[in-house]
């Protein structure tokens, strides 16, 4: 689950304008089997579940110089 918990914040700090379900979508490309229901906990857990959030996690992110490729 660290794997998915990292391509997941690697995803949110690239494009925050992702809706649930291209995240959902990136995750399954990128070869993570995770439900519908299984993404929403773990953006809930993390703080991502609204878009605000999300864009939040971003520019914080970048102020780090946290983008990852």
């Amino acid at each position: 689950a660290d794997g998915l918990e990292e391509t997941l914040l690697r995803l949110v700090a690239d494009d925050p304008f992702y809706s649930i379900g291209e995240l959902k979508s990136e995750l399954g490309r990128r070869g993570f089997s995770v439900s519908f229901w299984g993404l929403l906990r773990l953006l809930w857990k993390k703080k991502l579940f609204s878009a605000k959030g999300r864009y939040r996690y971003a520019r914080t992110a970048a102020r780090r110089g946290l983008r990852i490729p």
